[in-house]
């Protein structure tokens, strides 16, 4: 039987969950001042247009990087993506919260932004998915580079190479065709401990991320909270609750009774 907003919320706060697995998307930084990548006009892809490419998802592919860094430096530019200065949001101090009540087991995010750190949830239990924009490496020989002097670079329109190899530099971020960091594989197991798996701002297209829930045993419940609640790959689950709107309206309406 599918969990009821109203049991949800009930044990929440009574701590019935103990073991709570947050998959997290772009969604939740949206009210951060970010775009998500696929809400239809206002998402990141729908944006890219303008760039006439066959494919949005090639600015974040490495060997279209390779080809030609210029592409991802101007999208930078253009979209304020390497923004350092934002701040969390309700969905972060949400997560921050069931750490703080040692009812969190895991946060897998595919945001870079980092926010969840910010927000003050501990490090062990965070695993950007994504990697992170705190440093930048040569995408060659892996030497580390300040990020601020990375994006220094982008306002500049200048390319930025490894003083060692002359290989091209760019954030820790994981693009199409780089493998996801080897903390993703060592945590994933994990998820097979939750009592109970909050999927937030994510439409889960994207893979191997979206493949998680496959991993969530069928007695868990799994809460969905997103603009859009229509996600085929929930379909075959029966334990769900669904719930569909603002992140921020959502969140903010379930903190005030907890």
């Amino acid at each position: 039987m599918s969990l009821t907003l109203n049991e949800f919320i009930k044990k929440l706060k009574a701590k019935e969950f103990k073991k709570i697995t947050i998959a997290a998307g772009a969604g939740i930084s949206v009210a951060a001042g970010l775009s998500d990548y696929r809400s239809k006009d206002t998402g990141l892809y729908d944006q890219l247009k303008k760039f006439n490419l066959s494919n949005p998802e090639q600015v974040y592919d490495i060997n279209v990087f390779r080809k030609n860094p210029q592409l991802y430096y101007s999208v930078c530019k253009e979209f304020g993506t390497h923004n350092l200065n934002l701040q969390p949001t309700l969905a972060h101090q949400f997560i921050y919260h069931l750490d703080r009540n040692d009812q969190l087991l895991n946060c897998f995010t595919q945001n870079i932004d980092g926010l969840e750190l910010v927000a003050g949830i501990r490090e062990s239990k965070v695993i950007q998915v994504h990697g992170h924009r705190r440093t930048a490496s040569c995408i060659d020989c892996k030497k580390t580079y300040c990020v601020k002097t990375f994006y220094q670079n982008v306002d500049k329109n200048e390319i930025m190479k490894c003083v060692d190899c002359n290989g091209l530099i760019k954030p820790d971020v994981v693009f199409f065709g780089q493998s996801l960091p080897q903390l993703y594989f060592q945590k994933l197991p994990e998820i097979q401990l939750s009592d109970l798996v909050i999927i937030m701002g994510t439409s889960l297209q994207v893979q191997p991320f979206s493949n998680m829930i496959y991993r969530i045993n069928e007695n868990v419940p799994i809460v969905l909270i997103n603009k859009e609640t229509n996600l085929k790959r929930l379909d075959p689950i029966n334990n769900k609750l669904l719930i569909k709107g603002d992140i921020q309206d959502i969140i903010s309406s379930i903190m005030k009774q907890l």
